[in-house]
């Protein structure tokens, strides 16, 4: 066969659909060595030198319309020109919408957050991707989502004709641990400062933890700035312990490691996750996790961690407390947790999706 990704999350995004993206390709060609591949992408990247081939579609993001132009009509009709059999969307919002081919049309839903929750995205991207999403499971031939949680979420919202199949994704391959000195001991956080992470509440969540149980801990909490960040920031000027929570901006995967390693506890309040990446990342270096009781985060947490309530201060408080209070028992379970997911896996059960 001769299979199309749609590739460019690798070249355009740093988040988790870059991750999910990159690793995916990376293992289907290390598994698979009978079919063909073809990566549709922006411009020219090393990441692809020996693994199928490049379809170079530029985007200029100075002429208006173009990013439509490409996606929905240039991408189709250069994938004709190639004669795929397969052409799979990572990310959402697929080419084959308005014009395609007689290809097997496949798209991978991380979350319906645009939908059910359009508060956490920019105004234009949440239309957009309301407005789409529709179509998206009326043209495609099967559906790839990343949790049971968002398969009955996809269930619920739109009743798609089309199969759904529910594939894991995993950790990043874990990195040669880094020997940076840190302010230890301390609890850690990883994602963009937005209003989805709910790191406002975390915030009181270690005020009261500094209060009740008199802890040594500092707060790491790693990652870019994002919108509507503004009140978090008020907040944690006026925190009476703001001199132990550190923010360090975005750190590379080596230098994440040393923070995952350190670490006493991951803490992971976030309001929703179609998956939940960091988690698994933290645990595949032994870093036990208190995380929220919603969304997709009990099947990614399973034994591994504690889930606690992500509107109660005290009860994620008493969590994080019962994590330091059993550190080995709770590192011994992470460790066991994360060998449940893996790339290798994905790319397996994605390609089944492809040959089915």
């Amino acid at each position: 066969m001769r299979i199309a990704i749609i590739a460019d999350p690798v070249d355009e995004q740093y988040a988790g659909i870059y991750t999910y993206t990159k690793n995916l390709i990376e293992n289907l060609v290390k598994i698979d060595h009978e079919n063909e591949y073809f990566f549709v992408h922006v411009r020219k990247n090393s990441f692809f030198t020996g693994k199928g081939k490049e379809i170079i579609i530029p985007l200029w993001r100075w002429l208006p319309g173009h990013a439509t132009l490409r996606k929905f009509f240039i991408i189709p009709w250069i994938l004709r020109k190639y004669k795929v059999d397969v052409v799979h969307e990572p990310a959402h919002i697929a080419p084959f919408l308005f014009f395609s081919g007689r290809y097997k049309k496949i798209v991978t839903i991380h979350d319906l957050t645009p939908v059910l929750s359009p508060q956490w995205h920019r105004f234009l991207s949440g239309l957009i991707h309301r407005l789409l999403f529709p179509l998206v499971f009326l043209r495609a031939d099967q559906v790839i989502t990343t949790s049971e949680h968002t398969k009955k979420d996809i269930k619920k919202c739109y009743h798609p004709k089309c199969p759904i199949t529910v594939v894991y994704q995993a950790a990043k391959k874990k990195q040669s641990i880094q020997q940076i000195l840190l302010k230890k001991p301390f609890f850690l956080h990883v994602g963009t400062i937005e209003p989805r992470k709910n790191l406002s509440f975390l915030i009181k969540v270690f005020e009261y933890l500094k209060s009740k149980y008199s802890i040594p801990h500092h707060l790491y909490l790693i990652g870019k700035k994002g919108w509507k960040s503004e009140s978090f920031f008020e907040i944690l000027k006026k925190s009476p312990y703001s001199q132990d929570i550190i923010l360090e901006g975005f750190l590379s995967d080596e230098e994440l490691s040393a923070y995952y390693t350190q670490a006493d506890c991951f803490v992971f309040p976030t309001l929703y996750e179609g998956f939940g990446l960091p988690i698994l990342e933290a645990m595949q270096y032994g870093c036990p996790v208190v995380a929220s009781n919603n969304s997709s985060l009990p099947e990614v947490v399973g034994e591994g961690g504690v889930l606690a309530d992500e509107t109660s201060v005290e009860k994620f408080a008493e969590a994080i407390d019962k994590i330091i209070s059993n550190a080995d028992q709770f590192k011994k379970a992470a460790l066991e947790q994360v060998t449940q997911f893996s790339w290798v896996k994905c790319a397996r059960e994605t390609l089944n999706v492809y040959t089915r």
